[in-house]
């Protein structure tokens, strides 16, 4: 899909299990990947994210999370070697209480993600 609508570059964004999808598709689509973002992931299936060979790494967790705990995410990111973990205090694993502070992160992030 990607290739057909004539990108070169993406990112990649996952909740969840979704999470782990992004980052095996950030690996082995590694040339158009310009990184990926994570909300509360699960650690399970990624255990490959070095693959991303440094590539950026957002990563946002409430550190309330009754299904996937903070300790996911940060598995995540030290298999991958890098990343920025945000936590978002307070909030469960839905982070429905943090869609502001992660709409401006991310559109940040992107911006500079971009850049480089």
């Amino acid at each position: 899909l990607l290739i057909g609508s004539g990108a070169n570059k993406v990112v990649l964004m996952g909740h969840s299990f979704g999470g782990a999808v992004a980052i095996r598709v950030g690996v082995g689509l590694s040339e158009m990947v310009s990184g990926v973002v994570t909300f509360a992931t699960q650690s399970a299936g990624c255990e490959i994210a070095g693959g991303l060979q440094g590539r950026p790494l957002l990563m946002f967790h409430g550190d309330n999370d009754s299904i996937l705990p903070l300790e996911s995410s940060e598995i995540v990111r030290a298999m991958a070697g890098t990343g920025d973990l945000r936590v978002m205090h307070g909030d469960d694993h839905l982070l429905a209480n943090s869609h502001d502070v992660m709409l401006e992160t991310v559109m940040h992030w992107l911006t500079d993600v971009f850049e480089l």
